[in-house]
């Protein structure tokens, strides 16, 4: 299926073990419940994609495309996130031990600053900004003793709870 263009599909509950999906276009698809346990998702267009309840697991999502996606439920348990795109995905009650790259975390920042939750071989960090903490480093910087304003010190706080609770 490389390059298939599934654009609002009805696949719910489809068994799509190891399928090769490489920069195929599932835009809006329903897969809810759907089980793509080690599924080859590189490049793929999944921009609003119902993937509520789906099996990910050991799934390769490098580079996909994952804007605006329900991932409610979904077990991504050792995906490879990497280079993925999740703006305004809902990650609600997903499942991400295991998995590999990295995610861009909800911060409101005026300064614009981006936030990342980054795998690294020592566990997850948090890159914002010219900063690379691990999780407890982060928590740390942007607590009480936070120097800067304090609404964006929240912000930071609330996006590693949001990550914390994901993992």
């Amino acid at each position: 299926l490389t390059g298939a263009d599934l654009t609002e599909a009805n696949l719910r509950g489809a068994d799509l073990t190891k399928a090769n999906l490489t920069r195929a276009i599932l835009t809006w698809a329903d897969l809810t419940g759907a089980v793509l346990r080690g599924a080859d998702l590189r490049d793929a267009n999944l921009s609003g994609v119902n993937l509520t309840d789906a099996d990910l697991t050991g799934a390769n999502l490098r580079e996909a495309n994952l804007t605006d996606a329900n991932l409610t439920g979904a077990v991504l348990t050792g995906a490879d996130l990497t280079e993925a795109n999740l703006r305004g995905a809902d990650l609600r009650e997903a499942s991400l031990t295991g998995a590999a790259g990295y995610l861009m975390l909800p911060v409101s920042d005026p300064r614009h600053y981006g936030a990342h939750g980054i795998m690294c071989e020592d566990g997850w960090h948090i890159r914002a900004g010219c900063r690379d903490l691990t999780i407890t480093e982060a928590k740390e910087h942007w607590g009480n003793g936070y120097k800067g304003d304090r609404q964006i010190g929240d912000s930071y706080l609330s996006a590693i709870k949001w990550l914390e609770e994901r993992l």
